[in-house]
């Protein structure tokens, strides 16, 4: 599965044009640069593996009235 991935992902950066490979490498550099967004993705990653541990909600809606305290 995971060479299946980055095989797409290799797919996906040879379709990009020649003239946008400096924009796109900046804009992943940045990602990876983030220590906040690395933690948010491994965070995302354990949602995935572990979905009992975190909360589910039926709506986008109850999910900003629990946020909020509403």
């Amino acid at each position: 599965m995971l060479a299946e991935k980055k095989k797409y992902a290799m797919d996906l950066i040879n379709k990009i044009p020649d003239s946008s490979l400096d924009n796109i490498i900046i804009y992943l550099q940045d990602i990876l640069d983030n220590p906040d967004t690395l933690e948010a993705m491994k965070e995302i990653e354990d949602m995935e593996r572990n979905p009992d541990k975190y909360k589910g909600y039926a709506s986008a809606e109850e999910m900003i009235e629990d946020i909020l305290d509403i």
